[in-house]
């Protein structure tokens, strides 16, 4: 089981998020990140008079928040297929009535890339700007690849193949992410749920991705506390500058509550994160319950008083286990 939440604090994104990996509600591991900052890439063709190869973007460095809930290798697979599309992102052009146009593209995608077509072609130095390359970058483009992503790591489970224990770690996955537009520096918050479609291959499990709406929250895992986390995150929406610190206290409250009732699905460390444009973890509150402050390498600095604080808004590729636990 999970508890990680997400929504906003002013322009930034918040997410918040427990360790533990879990089986038949026993803790066996704490500290277990579920928040993940995956680089964007973007790659611009060469050129030589004709198309030679693809190279980055020098012009453009950016980054997708993904947080998880469910199954640790059904994770692993997604997260992959996620890194490895972000990070091999093309640009391509086409011609409408209005004369050329640039659009993103999966490097995978080859056949919608007349780059990769037969016919030899020169092109001009001019073809390929760094402003067109730059405006060709989208939240729409880099999303769509997302749900790609996801969908091709789930392509291959189907639920006449698998029994009803496997096809429920596989359907019962859920995930976060976030996005920053690079032109108008705008945060996006998504949330994404798989559920299940009929194709002629059998029932497959497919993203549906939902944008959370400012004012708004998004929550996986554990679903029993939806209701109050709402209540208090509406709550703290009159006090803007703290939301972080009073959301951040409401699951230390729920996870020290669960554990209490001898509910081990979630556990402590608690991760805070907050997004705006890149990732900064910026606390962690230990399994003894200190609160401890960390500066931008990712180093304790202090503990903080939780019963003085006013705010907390002031203050790389990632690993998974190969045992199937949930978490």
């Amino acid at each position: 089981m999970t508890l990680v939440v997400a929504g906003y604090e002013g322009d930034e994104v918040f997410f918040i998020g427990d360790s533990a990996i879990t089986s038949d509600n026993v803790t066996l591991l704490s500290g277990f990140k579920k928040i993940y900052a995956v680089p964007i890439v973007v790659h611009a063709p060469y050129f030589l008079r004709t198309f030679k190869n693809y190279v980055p973007f020098r012009g453009y460095q950016g980054e997708c928040v993904i947080a998880l809930a469910g199954s640790t290798l059904i994770a692993q697979h997604v997260i992959n297929s996620v890194v490895g599309h972000l990070d091999k992102i093309r640009v391509k052009h086409d011609y409408d009535e209005n004369g050329i146009k640039y659009s993103l593209i999966r490097h995978c995608n080859t056949r919608d890339n007349q780059l990769y077509g037969p016919a030899y072609t020169e092109y001009d130095d001019d073809v390929y700007l760094d402003r067109d390359i730059f405006n060709s970058i989208t939240i729409d483009n880099i999303k769509q690849i997302i749900e790609y992503s996801i969908k091709e790591a789930l392509s291959s489970a189907s639920k006449h193949v698998l029994g009803p224990d496997s096809w429920k770690r596989v359907i019962n996955n859920e995930y976060l992410f976030a996005l920053s537009c690079p032109h108008t520096r705008e945060n996006f918050l998504y949330q994404v749920k798989l559920t299940e479609e009929q194709t002629d291959t059998g029932i497959k499990a497919v993203p549906i991705i939902t944008q959370i709406p400012k004012g708004s929250i998004g929550v996986i895992g554990m679903k029993s506390y939806i209701n109050e986390l709402n209540t208090e995150y509406q709550k703290l929406l009159a006090m803007p500058s703290k939301i972080s610190l009073g959301m951040l206290n409401c699951i230390e409250a729920i996870i020290e509550k669960c554990n209490s009732e001898g509910d081990r699905g979630v556990a402590k460390p608690i991760i805070y994160k907050r997004f705006n444009g890149k990732l900064v973890k910026g606390l962690t509150v230990s399994e003894n319950g200190s609160w401890w402050k960390l500066d931008v390498d990712e180093t304790p600095i202090r503990v903080l008083d939780k019963e003085k604080e006013q705010s907390l808004h002031d203050f790389p590729k990632f690993k998974f286990g190969e045992i199937d636990f949930k978490f």
